[in-house]
């Protein structure tokens, strides 16, 4: 949801299973970040509940006990929402820092 500004209108914002349980401090660590591979390791206050975690300025890697949950919503999101008449055809990408919105697209980053 934080690449998209979905709204809470019927479609992917409200998509429940684009939705995972997350403590609120690893939550606000990764933020907005794109999901990627590396990063410096989270410790101390930083770490929050997720001591495997890795983050730097623009990306977030989460432990891999939770990488295959993760990449099967992006991949749903993105087969699910493919872009009908009025819906938003949300892509998944393989980059960090893209656009979230460009003309009737979405990326997903991954």
């Amino acid at each position: 949801k934080s690449h998209g500004e979905f709204g809470t209108t019927k479609g992917p914002g409200t998509d429940i299973h684009a939705l995972r349980a997350a403590d609120a401090s690893v939550n606000s660590i990764r933020n907005a970040k794109d999901f990627d591979e590396g990063g410096e390791v989270l410790s101390g206050e930083s770490a929050g509940d997720c001591p495997s975690c890795r983050a730097d300025s623009d990306s977030f890697e989460p432990p891999d006990v939770v990488k295959g949950d993760i990449a099967r919503m992006l991949f749903y999101m993105a087969v699910r929402y493919e872009g009908g008449s009025t819906e938003v055809d949300l892509e998944l990408v393989d980059a960090t820092g893209t656009p979230f919105g460009s003309g009737t697209s979405t990326t997903l980053g991954l």
